[in-house]
């Protein structure tokens, strides 16, 4: 397939407005066609980020995100069991340090504490669930 080339026109004084009107608008065109051509680099960049994004996006799939989800929330029980293990580390030195023996507390828990829609503890709910705690206390 051969290429046409377009060649302008020559211009003479002879030369009518329509023709002089026909070589602009050649002109443009070659322009326009140029700046397209040096715009393609940019919108080949741009095309290949965007298959980038979706090889990543396919490779996701639901069963990977659900897998890195549940060991997140693997990771972040363990960090919160630490974290515990250390106040209640950190709550014993004090009360060691600052307490009389008779009011240190035997043991530390981190539960919730049941409330009334009024933002009252409940004392009866405690003591319904740690009343078989207690009794293992004195054994």
């Amino acid at each position: 397939m051969e290429e046409k080339k377009i060649q302008p026109k020559a211009l003479s004084m002879s030369n009518t407005k329509k023709e002089m009107l026909e070589a602009y608008s050649m002109l443009l065109k070659k322009l326009k066609e140029k700046r397209e051509a040096e715009l393609k680099p940019e919108k080949k960049i741009e095309e290949k980020e965007q298959k980038e994004v979706v090889k990543v996006a396919e490779t996701l799939s639901s069963e990977g995100v659900i897998k890195e989800i549940g060991n997140l929330k693997l990771e972040i029980g363990k960090n919160l069991t630490q974290l515990s293990d250390g106040l209640e580390e950190e709550v014993n030195k004090f009360c060691e340090q600052n307490l009389p023996r008779y009011k240190r507390p035997r043991r530390l828990f981190f539960d919730k504490v049941p409330r009334s829609p009024t933002g009252k503890i409940e004392k009866p709910k405690l003591r319904e669930k740690y009343a078989g705690q207690k009794e293992s206390f004195k054994l």
